[in-house]
């Protein structure tokens, strides 16, 4: 009868970086190995204060989403589980999930922190106490990894246990050097795909005003636009003192929405007057929408009795159809 002899763990007394929420320090370790709550993608933005969030969240998993196309920020933390100050290094690489087992391939996929250094030195960590790399390091997927599950790998080493990283060679388990390596932790996920861009439309109306001077208003009305679009126009000729005539981005708050800018003109002023119109991500106007620009002036002096009313010089409307054009 053959005994199957039990696997004598061990602590591992350095700076741990764990491989999930239940490890302990205790080597080799046991699965999973790809969870670790210490290799944090944090998004786009720098978090405030690295030091106290993720100090004060240690025993929660707080990862976001990696997205392609995207500069990711990944923050590393750990803790000293010796009973001396310790100090250290913090490097951070990625591997596609599928070729983690040939480090020839990803070894050289290192990460740089958000100031373009290789490494985060941490220095004389008391025993117990949690460190933080303070500066995110920085990963921009391409496009074609959208959907691919890769492997982020955070490496805290000191001089008792150095960057295992550019040593490694083939053959090799990625899984069972996880197992035995404390200061290495890793995190599986799924590449999410770029963010959908906005959806912008540009358009050109030709005016031509012709036996009028004198301050004319150019309007942009916008008409069941989805809230938070932006508008702008301008003009392809200045006004008659050679400022630019434009206006924007102006972001849509009402529906319908309208801004006005007024120019001072000369008779049979003749321009192009051009505009844009970006929407929120994910979304398109209504059906009976309308994007209308047109050129009004108040009539001069004489005019008659009862309020004075703008008469309409010009006019350009244009309704938004799906499919949009995307830039």
């Amino acid at each position: 009868m053959r005994i199957r002899r039990k696997t004598v763990q061990y602590p591992y007394e350095d700076l741990l970086c764990r491989c999930s929420l239940a490890d302990t320090g205790e080597i080799p370790r046991t699965p999973p190995l790809e969870e670790s709550p210490d290799v944090i993608p944090s998004g786009t933005t720098a978090v405030d204060d690295p030091r106290v969030y993720f100090t004060g969240n240690y025993d929660q998993n707080v990862a976001k989403p990696v997205v392609a196309d995207q500069q990711n920020l990944i923050y590393v933390r750990g803790r000293n589980k010796s009973d001396i100050d310790q100090s250290g290094d913090v490097y951070v690489y990625w591997a596609p999930q599928d070729q983690r087992n040939d480090p020839s391939v990803w070894q050289r996929n290192q990460l740089l922190t958000i100031e373009g250094h290789g490494f985060f030195p941490v220095v004389a960590v008391p025993p117990e106490e949690i460190l933080v790399a303070t500066s995110p390091f920085v990963f921009t997927p391409d496009a074609g990894l959208a959907d691919q599950n890769i492997a982020i790998i955070g490496v805290l080493a000191t001089n008792e246990h150095p960057n295992p990283i550019p040593s490694l060679k083939p053959p090799f388990d990625f899984d069972a050097w996880v197992s035995r390596k404390g200061g290495v932790g890793t995190l599986e996920t799924k590449v999410a795909p770029p963010p959908e861009k906005p959806k912008t439309v540009y358009t050109n109306a030709q005016f031509t005003l012709a036996n009028y001077d004198g301050v004319v208003s150019f309007n942009l009305r916008t008409n069941n636009m989805p809230l938070g679009s932006t508008v702008s126009f301008h003009s392809s000729k200045p006004d008659k003192d050679g400022k630019p005539i434009q206006s924007g981005p102006v972001k849509v708050t009402a529906n319908p929405f309208v801004f006005t800018v007024d120019a001072s003109v000369a008779a049979n002023f003749d321009t192009r007057v051009h505009f844009d119109l970006t929407l929120p991500t994910g979304q398109l106007p209504t059906l009976d929408n309308y994007v209308s620009v047109s050129a009004s002036q108040l009539p001069k002096e004489g005019g008659g009795s009862g309020p004075v009313k703008p008469v309409l010089l010009a006019q350009y409307n244009t309704q938004i159809k799906a499919p949009i054009s995307t830039t």
